[in-house]
């Protein structure tokens, strides 16, 4: 079933959220291309030409954790059509996120023409699903089973495997669940100018930040196990070669800003470790003259020879539907 998705643009999609107006705002909130490709993960998810085909959300009930600004929750609420909703979690807080928060770009989502049908939350999955909390109750016919549960573009940030892992677990036991939809990057660039995208991941992902886009990296054949290891069982996969994103540039960007943190540390710890006469060469140490050499590959796999962000290109996207076991 197409849930209505062969009928979905991102022209129709933009027209929904600025109704008559011209709010620059709105054009903040909505990324043409980002939207483009959660159509385009939404086609992988549940179009008729997929080997998903049948899994049908409209008038049903959906929950997509880690929203973030909502580019997918838009999606998703288009797709349910009236009589159905759209319950999006993220326990991030509602001032994170650039050049629109969390809270600005959700806000205008919530005032558009699909507006009634999001909830937005603040919330992760045990926490949603735990017995003392009301946010179940906050949400639209509450008293329906979710159709499936989609997690797009935030599994890297989960702080570990344990925690992804207790997150799909929940989802199968405590949720009443009848599908899992994951998409995320596949560590492969099939384009040589994505190098220095999987460079970055990699590099920040080594040394994580608390406030960086990646904290745990995971390959499709680890998701496949965890999930499989929470009780799902895969019915299908595929993988979007080459997205035309942002990303790429975004991630390289950061992780080379962070390289400059990153040095002066290593000045700091040398400096301490010289002064107490210890190893030079500490664990500490290694770790961030590694990530530096990560840095130092970004910039050697440049495609614009002045050295600029210009020109990369994002790794792939997988996608995979898996149902109960």
């Amino acid at each position: 079933m197409d849930s209505n998705l062969s009928q979905l643009t991102v022209e129709s999609i933009s027209a929904h959220l600025r109704g008559t107006g011209d709010d620059p705002t709105v054009q903040q909130a909505v990324h043409p291309v980002q939207i483009e490709h959660r159509l385009e993960i939404a086609r992988r998810l549940f179009g008729s030409a997929s080997s998903a085909a049948g899994l049908d959300i409209n008038k049903k009930r959906v929950l997509e954790v880690g929203c973030g600004q909502g580019d997918m929750s838009i999606v998703l609420a288009e797709m349910v059509g009236e009589g159905g909703h759209v319950v999006a979690i993220d326990p991030a807080p509602l001032t994170y996120g650039a050049p629109m928060n969390l809270g600005q770009a959700q806000g205008v989502l919530k005032s558009s023409a699909v507006g009634s049908r999001l909830t937005f939350l603040r919330a992760d999955v045990p926490t949603f699903f735990s017995s003392s909390s009301p946010a179940q109750e906050l949400t639209s016919n509450s008293d329906l089973p979710f159709e499936a549960a989609v997690l797009a573009h935030c599994i890297f940030y989960f702080p570990s495997e344990a925690e992804l892992l207790k997150t799909l677990t929940t989802l199968r036991r405590a949720g009443d669940i009848k599908h899992l939809c994951l998409a995320e990057w596949t560590l492969n660039a099939s384009n040589p100018t994505a190098v220095p995208h999987l460079l970055a991941i990699l590099a920040q992902s080594f040394l994580p930040k608390a406030e960086a886009n990646v904290q745990t990296i995971f390959s499709p054949t680890q998701l496949k196990r965890l999930a499989e290891s929470a009780g799902w069982k895969l019915k299908s996969e595929s993988v979007i070669t080459n997205p035309t994103l942002q990303d790429g540039r975004w991630e390289v960007d950061m992780t080379l800003d962070f390289q400059r943190e990153r040095e002066e540390e290593l000045k700091k710890v040398t400096a301490a470790s010289s002064a107490r006469d210890e190893d030079k060469d500490g664990e500490k140490t290694r770790n961030l003259k590694t990530f530096s050499t990560f840095c130092d590959s970004i910039r050697a796999h440049l495609p614009d020879p002045a050295g600029s962000a210009k020109g990369i290109t994002c790794v792939d996207v997988w996608t995979a539907v898996f149902e109960a076991a």
